[in-house]
């Protein structure tokens, strides 16, 4: 209950523009600690503490606002360097900073829409792990989601978007059990990984890093990249592009060959419905059929 408590007031106070984050959160747990040692229980100091909007509002001397709109925000807009994000399903719409210098980070609402920027682009020199987690209710549609990472890693779980916009440099990518409507995604040096779930349509694009997609559904999708792998496994597909310079391309496709019209640089084989274009200047191109 303390910790829930905890995490709302801190969200409130970011949300709400407050300075001096660090120093009333610790000063609240010391609060804690002090009633803790003075025999009350947890549900006794959450009474005396009062609701979280309240507590914050004795903190920030002014009337707070919560710290988000449940189930009113349809964009999110993130842009971080050094900071990981975490968008996943959970019981209620949450953001969580994991970072001792919360004031780091601007985290406001603009409508509809919730902005997360990470403000100083320098790393600590301090090994403190720095990352945002952004709880969804379950089933939550979200209109658009807009990602600029530089070093950061991303990781989406179980989330339902109409829109992904992803720019990467040398951070990862791994999306699992996500049903998308379409997405754009450049990235660097990153990798990218996508697991169960579904695209209907989209484009990935990385210069260096390896894209691997396992066990989903896809649409139409174009894949292109410099230099990184392409390994596709156990997915349905539709209409699938991937273009390479020097990057391997390793299809394992879950369907009898028959299904399936393969344009294999240059060089048609098949007739099926499903549609699969391969170019690569060096790289290997190997295809197996589970049946």
């Amino acid at each position: 209950m303390i910790e829930e408590y905890l995490q709302k007031l801190q969200q409130t106070l970011l949300a709400n523009h407050y300075d001096d984050v660090e120093n009333a959160m610790d000063y609240i747990m010391e609060c804690i600690e002090d009633k803790k040692e003075e025999g009350c229980s947890e549900q006794e100091i959450l009474d005396a503490f009062g609701t979280v909007e309240a507590m914050a509002s004795s903190i920030t001397g002014k009337q707070v606002k919560p710290a988000t709109t449940s189930y009113s925000i349809k964009h999110i807009i993130t842009a971080l360097t050094n900071t990981d994000l975490e968008i996943s399903e959970s019981d209620c719409f949450n953001v969580e900073v994991n970072y001792p210098d919360n004031g780091n980070y601007d985290v406001h609402e603009e409508g509809d829409t919730l902005y997360i920027k990470e403000k100083k682009n320098g790393r600590s020199i301090f090994s403190f792990s720095r990352k945002i987690i952004i709880s969804l209710p379950k089933d939550y549609p979200l209109s658009t989601l807009k990602i600029t990472a530089a070093t950061s890693d991303t990781l989406l779980y179980h989330i339902f978007v109409s829109d992904v916009q992803v720019q990467a440099d040398c951070g990862d990518l791994h999306m699992e059990d996500c049903f998308l409507s379409h997405v754009d995604i450049t990235a660097k040096s990153g990798d990218l990984e996508i697991e169960k779930g579904s695209l209907e349509q989209g484009t990935l694009h990385t210069a260096s890093g390896d894209i691997h997609i396992e066990d989903c559904s896809l649409g139409i999708v174009s894949i292109t990249t410099a230099s990184g792998d392409v390994s596709i496994e156990e997915s349905d597909l539709s209409h699938l592009d991937i273009s390479t310079n020097s990057g391997d391309a390793e299809l394992d496709l879950p369907c009898e060959e028959e299904q399936y019209t393969i344009h294999k640089n240059y060089e048609t084989t098949g007739t099926g419905s499903k549609q699969i274009t391969i170019k690569t200047k060096s790289g290997d191109i190997d295809i197996d059929f589970a049946c």
